[in-house]
C-alpha cells in the first residue's frame, strides 16, 4: 500500500487560464494554443505551451517543436521556424510560458486544420523532486495578486483556445491551426523562441516572510517614496488612468485630491494598518517587495514605479484608508471591511479598463478623503486655500450629474467641503 501524497494549497494559475484544461505530465501539468488561430500565408503565428511545475524542485523542461512538412497541395518548405528545440529551467512550482513561433511562406496552401506538435521531456536536476501541486492543478487562483507586468501577460493568454490533446504519445502536445489566403506583406518580426515566467513561489511567500527577505532591498527605495518625489508622477498617472481606462474626465481639483490621497498612502507606508484601514501590510508595499525579490532593477525608476507598477496596489489602499478616514470624520457606516475591499476593488479594475467610473465611485471615498486630508499632507509653496478653491469648483460643475443614485454622495462632498473651509 502506497503512502497518500501530501499537496500544499498551491493556485491553480493554469487552470485559471485555460478553464481547467491540461495535460498531466507528473512534475509539469500543460496546455497548447496557437496565436492567432488563423493567418494568412506568409504572417506570423506562435504555439503557446502553458506550462506548470508540480514539484518543489529545480527542472528542465526540453520542448521540441514539429511543425507540418508539407502543405495541403503536398509542397515541402512551406512552414518556417528559427529554432525547433528550447530548454526551459523552472524554478520549483513555476508557471509560465513557451512561446514558439512560426511563419509560412505566401505560397502556403490555405487550408483548415493544419496541425503542430510540441514533444516535452522532464529533466529532474535533483535526486529528489516532490510533488507539492495536486495533479488537478490547486486551489483558487486571483490575478490580482500578479505584478502588473505578469497580469498583462495573464490577461493575454486568457483570450486564447487552449487545448489538452494529445498525440500518439503522451508526451506530445497537439494543436490545429487554419492558414488563409495571403494578405498584404508580412511584418518582420522575431521568431526566436521565448519563455515568459507568470508565477513562482515567491507570490505565495507569507507577507512577514516576504517583507523580512526584502527589508534590505527596500529601504532605500522607502526612503525616495515622499511627496517631493511622487506627488506629481502620481498626479500624472491619476489623470490618464481615470480618463483613458476609467472613461471619467477629471476636473483639476479631483485628480489633484485623489494623488494627494495616494501620496499621504505611499508615505504612511508599511504602518497602514495601524490607520485601521487594512489588516497586515498594504497591497502597494507587499508588491514593492515583491519586485524587489524578483525585479531589483525596476525600483531605479521612481516615476515608472508608482505611476505604473505600484498605481493600482496603491488605488486598493488609498481607497480603503479613504474609508476610514470619511468614516471617522463623519461617524457614518461606509460598510464593512469586506464590502469596502469589494468596492475597492471594482475601482481598481474599472482603472484596468474593465468598466467605466462614475461620479461615486471617483468621489467616494477617494476625492473627498484627499480633500479631508488636504491640510496633512501640504506641498512646498502650496496654497492649500487655493487647493481647495479648485475643488470646489470642480463640485460645482458635477451638478449636473447628480441624480438619485448618487445625490447622498453630492451631498456629502459639500458638507466635507463646509468643514475644510471652515478650518482654513
Amino acid at each position: 500500500m502506497t503512502e497518500d501524497k501530501q499537496f500544499d494549497n498551491l493556485p491553480d494559475v493554469l487552470g485559471a487560464i485555460t478553464g481547467g484544461k491540461r495535460v498531466d505530465l507528473g512534475l509539469v501539468q500543460c496546455a497548447l494554443a496557437v496565436r492567432p488561430k488563423q493567418a494568412p500565408a506568409g504572417q506570423p503565428m506562435e504555439a503557446i505551451l502553458l506550462v506548470q511545475s508540480s514539484t518543489n524542485a529545480d527542472i528542465d523542461v526540453r520542448v521540441r517543436f514539429e511543425l507540418p512538412e508539407k502543405d495541403r497541395k503536398g509542397k515541402p518548405g512551406r512552414f518556417l521556424a528559427k529554432a525547433e528545440r528550447l530548454v526551459v529551467g523552472l524554478r520549483p512550482a513555476e508557471v509560465g510560458f513557451v512561446a514558439m513561433p512560426f511563419s509560412t511562406v505566401p505560397l502556403t496552401a490555405p487550408a483548415r486544420g493544419y496541425r503542430l506538435s510540441l514533444w516535452i521531456t522532464i529533466k529532474k536536476l535533483s535526486r529528489k523532486a516532490p510533488q507539492i501541486r495536486e495533479p488537478g492543478g490547486g486551489g483558487y487562483f486571483n490575478p490580482l495578486d500578479l505584478p502588473r507586468d505578469k497580469r498583462e501577460l495573464f490577461d493575454s493568454l486568457l483570450k486564447l483556445e487552449f487545448t489538452a490533446k494529445q498525440g500518439d504519445h503522451k508526451n506530445q502536445l497537439v494543436a490545429r491551426f487554419d492558414i488563409l489566403p495571403p494578405s498584404g506583406l508580412a511584418p518582420r518580426v522575431d521568431l526566436s523562441p521565448r519563455w515568459e515566467s507568470l508565477w513562482t513561489l515567491h507570490n505565495m511567500m507569507d507577507d512577514e516572510a516576504l517583507v523580512a527577505e526584502a527589508s534590505d532591498v527596500v529601504a532605500p527605495v522607502l526612503a525616495r517614496l515622499k511627496r517631493g518625489t511622487v506627488f506629481f508622477p502620481l498626479l500624472r498617472a491619476v489623470q490618464s488612468r481615470f480618463n483613458e481606462k476609467g472613461g471619467y474626465m477629471l476636473q483639476a481639483g479631483e485628480a489633484v485630491h485623489i494623488a494627494k490621497l495616494l501620496t499621504l498612502t505611499m508615505e504612511i507606508g508599511p504602518d497602514l494598518a495601524k490607520e485601521g484601514a487594512i489588516k497586515g501590510y498594504p497591497r502597494w508595499y507587499v508588491r514593492l517587495c515583491q519586485l524587489a525579490l524578483e525585479s531589483p532593477d525596476l525600483l531605479k525608476n521612481t516615476e515608472y514605479l508608482v505611476s505604473e507598477l505600484l498605481f493600482l496596489d496603491l488605488i486598493y489602499d488609498a481607497t480603503m484608508l479613504g474609508f476610514e478616514i470619511i468614516a471617522t470624520i463623519t461617524g457614518e457606516d461606509l460598510g464593512t471591511q469586506e464590502e469596502r475591499s469589494k468596492y475597492a476593488e471594482e475601482i481598481v479594475e474599472a482603472l484596468r479598463g474593465r468598466g467605466g467610473l462614475d461620479f461615486t465611485h471617483v468621489y467616494l471615498p477617494l476625492t473627498l478623503a484627499g480633500l479631508a486630508s488636504t491640510g496633512r499632507l501640504v506641498m512646498i509653496r502650496e496654497s492649500v486655500p487655493d487647493t481647495v478653491l479648485l475643488f470646489e469648483k470642480a463640485y460645482r460643475a458635477r451638478r449636473s450629474e447628480i441624480n438619485e443614485a448618487n445625490a447622498e454622495v453630492y451631498e456629502l462632498a459639500g458638507n466635507m467641503l463646509k468643514r475644510v473651509l471652515a478650518m482654513l
